[in-house]
């Protein structure tokens, strides 16, 4: 796909601020709700976090092989990406058995994080009229009982701060229970707008909002289902992308709330939702059984930007970004075999370096979480939202978009004209490919900027600074897009 200069900016935009922060200033857990407060504590001492850039490669060649008496294969459906990012409906098969949950849940283990991205791939919306209808069958194949979904029914023009999910349930060979709680990560609309809703607290204002929701709904499933749920209880959470996030703030509530040595979780592509330089516990050892499993190359789970203090729950494992010729070859392979399509994993390498400078460049552009939240967070939740908007009365521009949503035309005598007469500007939308579209997100993203009090120098200074690393990256950001694709992390993980 050809990239030009503003309307590679938009999606770059959209790749860097997807991630997302959080909320409340002081602690990193959740209100522990009474289904819970009976649960106890270990010593967590004996735990020891993993090194700083711990790697797949590593883990996996220091971890035996488990054989699995009660395997049993699952056949996943899902709604995938070509290399278009045109949705495609595929199918995989993924290993499940109980016997994954018999071990301690801060060892990690390759065969639970396989089936845990099977169960994400499920969890995306289907194409059936009941968009759970995936994440459904895959969890029947896995004999779960009370299959709960919440918010699927939603529309996919809500932008606030929820998200889909699934709650069940199942009893183990040692009598224990298991809750598994599977988050949509793709396929989710408007979703992708709350995104963007960083807020100035302690965590990513919609991802902790969403978790908050989660937990609501665990909390009524378990007293919903208390005659079949005993008093042993094993918590399997999982989610891609924004639902990474938020399984990663569901897990750490489950860590402080319940035995964390029950608590089996396993995100990918997540992105950086906590604050440490407002909450410093986040990195204790009892989040270590969170594992977050992210591929260098993927600019996602480098948002929220480092600069600003953002990290995230757990332990993160890479998917090295510069793996050797014999892994590539590995890699394409494995790809091909997905997607029926070929694609070189060779392309990622350097990709690194590149999303270094590019979230560093976005961290100085907003100058700190709190001047963002401030000033350009309405407007950028706002683009979102008018890129994303699915409606029966396709609106024709974005202009027209803003008009039905704020009813009024000011941009025509306050962005517009401005932005008209800005010769540096307007230079650079000569130089795309569609200049009245590009025009059309500018005017948006100024107005609602400047109702918000921000002076159009200000703006016009912030835009050149995000213009330039993406003008000296623009050729690389449809790979740095690629890497986030959900079939990159299964090639690697097969």
């Amino acid at each position: 796909m050809k990239k030009t200069l503003i309307t590679s900016a938009v999606l770059f935009l959209a790749i860097v601020l997807i991630a997302a922060f959080l909320l409340p200033v002081q602690k990193a857990q959740f209100a522990v709700s009474e289904s819970h407060a009976d649960r106890h504590y270990i010593n967590y001492t004996e735990y020891e976090r993993e090194p700083d850039d711990l790697y797949l490669e590593t883990i996996i060649s220091q971890t035996d092989n488990e054989v699995l008496n009660d395997a049993v294969p699952v056949n996943i459906t899902y709604r995938g990406t070509n290399s278009e990012f045109e949705y495609v409906r595929r199918s995989r098969s993924f290993t499940y058995s109980d016997e994954l949950f018999s071990g301690s849940a801060y060892t990690y283990n390759h065969g639970l994080a396989k089936i845990s991205l099977g169960l994400c791939l499920s969890a995306g919306t289907s194409y059936d009229t009941d968009g759970a209808s995936y994440v459904k069958d895959a969890l029947t194949q896995m004999d779960f009982d009370g299959i709960q979904t919440y918010k699927y029914d939603v529309t996919l023009n809500d932008a606030t701060s929820t998200t889909a999910h699934a709650i069940a349930h199942k009893t183990l060979p040692d009598e224990s229970t298991l809750i598994v709680i599977a988050v949509r990560g793709f396929c989710y609309g408007c979703e992708w707008a709350d995104n963007l809703n960083v807020g100035d607290g302690s965590f990513h204002d919609g991802f902790y909002n969403a978790a908050q929701d989660v937990t609501a709904h665990l909390d009524e499933y378990v007293s919903d289902n208390k005659d079949d749920i005993g008093e042993n209880v094993k918590y399997w959470v999982t989610g891609f992308s924004r639902a990474a996030a938020v399984a990663n703030l569901v897990a750490a509530h489950l860590d402080d709330s319940a035995n964390p040595e029950n608590v089996y979780a396993y995100t990918f592509a997540t992105p950086r939702d906590v604050n440490t330089e407002k909450v410093t516990d986040v990195t204790d050892d009892r989040y270590a059984n969170i594992f977050n499993i992210c591929f260098e190359a993927d600019m996602v789970q480098a948002v929220v930007m480092s600069d600003w203090g953002f990290d995230r729950c757990g332990t993160t494992v890479y998917l090295s970004g510069n793996p050797s010729d014999s892994t590539i070859a590995a890699l394409n392979a494995a790809y091909t075999d997905i997607t029926g399509e070929v694609f070189d994993f060779a392309q990622f390498k350097g990709q690194k370096s590149k999303i270094t400078t590019l979230t560093k460049a976005v961290a100085s552009a907003f100058e700190s979480q709190e001047n963002y939240a401030d000033k350009y967070q309405a407007a950028a939740v706002d683009i979102m939202y008018f890129y994303e908007v699915e409606t029966d009365a396709p609106y024709s521009n974005a202009l027209e978009k803003y008009n039905a949503v704020y009813g009024e035309r000011r941009y025509k005598k306050t962005a517009g004209k401005k932005l008209c007469a800005d010769d540096t500007i307007m230079s650079l939308l000569k130089q795309v490919e569609d200049p009245k579209q590009a025009y059309q997100y500018l005017c948006v993203v100024f107005a609602r900027a400047m109702a918000n009090g921000v002076s159009y120098n200000e703006l016009r200074t912030t835009l050149l600074k995000l213009v330039i690393p993406v003008a000296l990256y623009r050729d690389s950001l449809p790979t740095i897009a690629q890497a986030h694709r959900v079939e990159m992390y299964v090639a690697y993980l097969d």
